[in-house]
Parts: C-alpha cells; structure tokens; sequence
C-alpha cells in the first residue's frame, strides 16, 4: 500500500503547467481543441497553437496583475477560448474558478464574493450585463474582460482580442511558480 508521504514524494515538483509543457514537447502537432467558427466551418488548434494563445493570454493576465493566490471567475459556454484561458490562469499561479453561464446576476454577485476574485472573464454582452448588475457589490473585482468584442463594453473592459496581442510568455518560467499546494481549480455546483 502507498502511503501518502510516498504519493507526495512521487509527484512532487509537478504541477498542471507543467505537464501541459511535457504533452507539449512530445504532441505538439496534434490537435487538441475542435470547434466551429463563426462561419460554421470546423476549426482546430495543435498543442502548440494552443500554447502560444495561452502563453500570450498568461502575458496579458500577468500585465493585470492576476498572480499567486487570486481567483479569476470565467463564466463561457463550451468554446476554445475557455482552455487557454484556464490554463493562463493556472501559469499564473492563481486559481480559475468556472461558474454557471445561467446564474443570475445574485448568485454572481454571491460566488464572486465567496471565493474572492480578482478578475471576471465573461464570454459575451449578455454576461457582461449580469456581471455590471451586480458590479458594485463586489469589491473585489479588479477587471473585467470580454471574449467576445462588443462596442457596449465601456474601456475598462478589457477585450480578449486585446490580450491575445500580448507578448508569449515564457510558459517554462511561469511553471516553476507553481506547486503542488496551490488551487487547480474552485467549482461551484448547482447546490452551492
């Protein structure tokens, strides 16, 4: 039987970015995100593509000043922009937190509160209007940026077409930040 202490002593010094970077060094062609864009066709990223959105959204993040220990709510359906995202959160080293793409402006405002976050990302004009509802009730909050570029956002908002003009960050750095403590991810279920 594995104790624990063997269990931590087996992992220790690895972490999700990390790994991510191992897949990345032996799959970078293949491809790992599918989608259909806005013309319908299928599109995809490989591994690499992958890792240079992600590296330019961990730039941009880093810029915001998102870093060890904050918590960034992402609140996006099921769309490519959510994995870099997630992942740039954890190069960071902070935690991404996904939250329902249903909740209303109260529950927002609630699970905002609860978990800290630093930063919101929203995929679009309508989650961004649940998120403005409720804007002043949470202090913490920092930023607020949008997947989808829309000319109602005010310029504080900051637009995911923006950071993906980042720099690349130096995704190998930015994994020797984390360990094996920090936060993978806070999920909020339909109970909470």
């Amino acid at each position: 039987m594995t104790t624990s202490q063997e269990l931590h002593d087996r992992i220790a010094g690895h972490n999700i970015p990390k790994r991510f970077l191992s897949n990345l060094a032996r799959n970078g062609e293949i491809e790992v995100v599918t989608w259909k864009d806005s013309n319908g066709d299928w599109t995809s990223w490989t591994l690499t593509e992958l890792a240079d959105v992600t590296a330019r959204l961990t730039s941009a993040l880093a810029d915001i000043g998102i870093g060890e220990g904050d918590r960034v709510v992402l609140m996006l359906r099921n769309r490519a922009e959510f994995h870099p995202l997630d992942l740039a959160v954890l190069f960071r080293g902070a935690t991404p937190v996904s939250i329902y793409n249903s909740s209303a402006p109260e529950q927002i405002e609630y699970l905002v509160n609860d978990c800290g976050a630093k930063m919101a990302i929203v995929e679009d004009a309508g989650f961004l209007e649940r998120f403005m509802k409720v804007r002043a009730q949470m202090p913490t909050i920092e930023h607020i940026a949008i997947v989808e570029d829309d000319e109602t956002a005010g310029p504080d908002v900051v637009r995911y077409s923006d950071m993906v003009g980042f720099e690349p960050a130096d995704l190998a750095a930015e994994a020797e930040t984390a360990t094996l403590d920090d936060l993978a991810t806070i999920i909020y279920t339909s109970g909470t």
